[in-house]
């Protein structure tokens, strides 16, 4: 697929820890990824077909039992 936006949206106890947007590469695969208030985002020019696994580094601000949002492509 080209030019995909996949939105990953963040529960309210979770701050992520780069909040600098930059161009990164993962298995052969580029992307650019933008952290916002409530959501990471990743922009692709060209995504394969395939199974991809995205992580980055989250702090947890609040103790409890939070369920996590939902991620959109």
């Amino acid at each position: 697929m080209e030019y995909v936006h996949m939105k990953d949206m963040r529960a309210a106890c979770f701050k992520p820890m780069n909040v600098i947007s930059r161009y990164k590469h993962q298995d052969a695969l580029g992307y650019y990824e933008t952290t916002k208030d409530a959501s990471t985002n990743f922009f692709f020019s060209y995504l394969p077909k395939g199974t991809y696994v995205f992580e980055y580094p989250l702090r947890v601000n609040f103790n409890g039992s939070l369920i996590s949002c939902i991620t959109t492509i």
